[in-house]
């Protein structure tokens, strides 16, 4: 497919000032529940791949002047999926580029479709280590050794390898019914070894970055994030708003309550009570918050809720796993999906 040429993208700018040490924020998946029958109204070109996946009869690719930026999928197979459901999620790289929220949600309505709540949204901040040069290798073989512990339910897997010594490079938490998965990987070496990303490294650059050294990445999957954010020390709510997060001061607030409520670690004292533990400072200045996620009030309903969420993250988080383009080969999901389920 022609693409035509591009800039470099435009400047960051200042990044998470507030973590006292140099860190790049960023959204890395976005993907929006629309509903309605898509059509061609405006400036984007809907291409039908006559493919589809496993919970979608449809897939297109969205195109700006012959240029692939996103991809939707429509007309749900299963019945208790809405029929008028319909997946769009931008390319990674255009995450990259300016107000990708503001984009996407101007395709969405380009399509003539009402975006109805975020499906799957992934934030991150990139880093060289931690706060006071604390090395993310440490936290991890602290943890899986009983010196630190992590505040919240939840099962954890941890990846290394062996070479003269054990070299841990990811740690991940999660559970089936919870709305956020949360990942701590060298991003570097899932780079080097699965997938270069060029734009990555561009904004590593523009946000002063030591390149030269592994770089590493907190990330949070948010599954479906309906949810309010409450300051604890004034009482202040605010309803999590999407659409915002191309604001970066927003963006690393939202950042800011994630790691207090799902990134919190403690220097194992082995007293009954883990909250009466030392803290762990990996960052610096999070404040005291909480997060209220939004239920539906009947029971059927967050029985509803539940079986779409726990679908949605297996696709999702078996998708992620896959190092294939797969926006462009979902053949890949399905003989993925085959061979795992022994279909």
């Amino acid at each position: 497919m022609e693409e035509k040429k591009r800039k470099s993208p435009p400047s960051i700018g200042a990044e998470i000032s507030a973590y006292q040490h140099r860190c790049s924020s960023c959204i890395d998946w976005l993907q929006i529940d629309s509903r309605g029958i898509p059509q061609i109204m405006g400036k984007y070109d809907l291409k039908d791949t006559y493919k589809s996946t496993l919970v979608f009869k449809k897939l297109y690719e969205i195109t700006d002047k012959n240029y692939y930026i996103a991809s939707l999928v429509s007309l749900p197979i299963a019945k208790f999926l809405p029929y008028d459901l319909n997946l769009i999620k931008l390319l990674n790289k255009e995450l990259y580029w300016n107000k990708p929220c503001y984009r996407l949600n101007d395709i969405i309505n380009n399509l003539d479709l009402i975006p109805y709540q975020p499906a799957r949204i992934d934030l991150a901040i990139d880093f060289n280590n931690f706060a006071y040069g604390f090395k993310p290798e440490t936290l991890i073989r602290n943890f899986f050794n009983d010196k630190f512990l992590k505040v919240g339910i939840g099962n954890w897997i941890i990846n290394g390898k062996q070479n003269k010594t054990n070299e841990t490079h990811y740690l991940k938490f999660t559970t089936s019914n919870c709305n956020v998965d949360t990942y701590l990987y060298n991003k570097s070496k899932e780079m080097r070894e699965k997938k270069l990303k060029p734009w990555i490294i561009e904004k590593w650059k523009q946000s002063k970055l030591d390149i030269t050294k592994d770089i590493w990445r907190l990330e949070f999957s948010l599954h479906n994030p309906r949810f309010i954010v409450k300051d604890n020390i004034t009482g202040i709510t605010n309803k999590f708003n999407w659409l915002l997060l191309d604001n970066k001061e927003y963006l690393n607030n939202v950042l800011n309550v994630l790691i207090n409520k799902y990134f919190d670690f403690r220097k194992n004292t082995y007293i009954k009570d883990i909250r009466k533990m030392p803290k762990v400072k990996l960052f610096t200045n999070i404040k005291d918050t909480s997060i209220i996620w939004e239920r539906s009030d009947s029971i059927e309903s967050n029985k509803g809720d539940r079986m779409f969420l726990k679908k949605m993250k297996d696709l999702n988080n078996e998708v992620r796993d896959i190092y294939t383009d797969l926006e462009r080969d979902t053949e890949s999901i399905i003989n993925y999906f085959k061979e795992t389920r022994l279909l």
